[in-house]
């Protein structure tokens, strides 16, 4: 599943840093991401700037044009250090809350499938 993260390069609710490792976590695990960072926008400065593109991005998923992928970009930086969060992530009880999470649409497409 295509995932859009907007974040704001001020933003003091929610670092930046902690958004690009989530989108490298998702990158490294196979997910699709589109990342777009909002240099000088805090956190509602970062939606309201984005909105647009965000709602292209949306619009584009239903006419199904493929999502655009950010993932080589993200990733090439510093894989080694991405593997090993990645691996500390797999290990922490939050993997399993999100696996736990996700059983009903895995529980869904599994029941589709047949």
């Amino acid at each position: 599943m295509p995932v859009f993260l907007a974040q704001g390069g001020r933003d003091r609710l929610v670092q930046a840093d902690f958004t690009r490792d989530y989108a490298r976590w998702i990158c490294a695990i196979g997910g699709r991401v589109r990342y777009v960072e909002a240099a000088g926008a805090d956190h509602g400065g970062a939606a309201r700037s984005t909105a647009s593109t965000v709602a292209s991005w949306i619009a584009n998923r239903f006419n199904g044009v493929a999502a655009p992928d950010d993932c080589n970009a993200l990733l090439g930086r510093k894989p080694d250090r991405w593997n090993e969060k990645i691996a500390a992530f797999r290990a922490s009880g939050i993997a399993k809350l999100l696996h736990i999470a996700n059983a009903p649409a895995r529980h869904s497409r599994a029941l589709a499938a047949r």
